[in-house]
């Protein structure tokens, strides 16, 4: 399950959600565990995001809902979904927060006009650095499953939160180490603006939930 929800990690890099934005965002993620992939499907305050390549063994893909403030994690192999509330995750991001400096440095990103910010935490003996713009009213909500991987995980996650409040999207974030080592990296490979079926959000047919698939599952254990 930790495995499976580092898959936010890609979402908390791409949550395109202005009411106006549909299409699809490609993200890759590099961290000292894993290196991934994965494509997110957008419309209508709803996010979909399937990974290149499945995280720890699980087969599955998490579906985000904003508007009713749920997480919802579908399970292929054994055919159900979990649901989880986000306040709790967004809860994390506000304790003890981290604030970055805007630096003058600007850059194209995919044709975005991105701003430079940074931050050295001293406490963790580590350094970040986020690009990020304000273009087209972008808006990052708050995620934090990759906040699970550590130390460099929570500063991702409370840079990315930092710059959301501040009316900023994030297409690159780094941390690195005292030696200047890249230990975590999330960024925006690509935006596309296109049509999304409202059924890539919908749980597949015959798909039970958590509660259901146990108690099934305990059934056929008596």
């Amino acid at each position: 399950m930790k495995r499976f929800l580092v898959a936010l990690s890609f979402i908390l890099m791409a949550s395109f959600l202005a009411s106006a934005f549909e299409g699809i965002v490609t993200v890759e993620f590099f961290s000292k565990e894993m290196t991934n992939s994965g494509k997110v499907y957008i419309k209508d305050m709803k996010m979909k995001l399937v990974p290149q390549n499945q995280l720890g063994g699980t087969n599955g893909y998490p579906i985000i809902d904003f508007s009713s403030q749920k997480a919802i994690f579908v399970f292929i192999d054994n055919k159900y979904y979990m649901t989880l509330p986000l306040d709790s995750m967004i809860k994390n991001l506000e304790e003890d927060p981290l604030t970055l400096i805007e630096s003058s440095d600007v850059s194209e990103i995919l044709g975005y006009k991105a701003k430079r910010f940074y931050q050295n935490v001293k406490d963790k003996d580590l350094t970040v650095d986020a690009w990020a713009t304000d273009e087209e009213n972008l808006n990052l909500n708050p995620f934090v499953g990759v906040q699970r991987l550590g130390d460099e995980g929570i500063i991702v996650s409370k840079a990315a939160h930092f710059l959301y409040k501040k009316g900023f999207t994030p297409l690159k974030i780094v941390v690195k180490d005292n030696k200047g080592n890249e230990i975590m990296k999330v960024e925006v490979k690509s935006v596309t603006k296109t049509e999304v079926k409202s059924k890539e959000f919908e749980i597949p047919s015959g798909y039970k939930s958590l509660s259901e698939y146990i108690k099934e599952k305990n059934k056929k254990l008596r």
